[in-house]
């Protein structure tokens, strides 16, 4: 059987009954969020006179995790993984990059990456493709916070001198 582990403080091994339930649960919660219409269009804007510029900070990354939770797929997929998140973090800190973009290409990377995994084996495959599902409906969905907070660490909110 295979598992992987999800750490949060202490590892625990998940088997793939125990990954599917997750994946239904969190499911379920993204529905509901959208039902009842939690979260609104996810963007950071300025006050009215002011403008966005880049901070010149680096965006935080933690690979596929978020606030002390992560995921750690085992050896075959975790290096590949851990650098399409940490390029998702940064796409999410980029000054004016739109959460919807940043989603759209972490969800490509990943899901290319899986497909190079099909040639190696058919139940590393499915592995990948179920991490890669989770992995892209929390982002798309439950991650407008994170977004939020990359993009005014990485932007500046300056008074915009030709609104004068």
């Amino acid at each position: 059987m295979s598992s992987f582990l999800i750490s949060l403080g202490r590892t625990t091994i998940l088997s793939e009954h125990m990954l599917k339930r997750t994946m239904l649960l969190a499911s379920l919660l993204i529905f509901l969020a959208t039902v009842t219409s939690l979260h609104g269009a996810c963007e950071f804007t300025c006050p009215r006179d002011h403008r966005k510029i880049p901070s010149g900070r680096k965006s935080e990354v933690n690979g596929c995790g978020v606030q002390g939770m992560s995921v750690n797929v085992g050896p075959d997929l975790t290096p590949t993984f851990t650098e399409i998140c940490n390029e998702h973090d940064r796409c999410y800190g980029r000054c004016g990059a739109s959460k919807e973009q940043c989603d759209r290409e972490f969800s490509r990377g990943m899901n290319e990456y899986c497909e190079t995994q099909r040639k190696r084996s058919t139940d590393l495959y499915q592995k990948c493709q179920g991490i890669v599902a989770l992995h892209t409906t929390g982002v798309g969905t439950l991650w407008c916070s994170f977004y939020l907070d990359a993009q005014k660490q990485g932007c500046i909110c300056e008074h915009d001198r030709s609104m004068l």
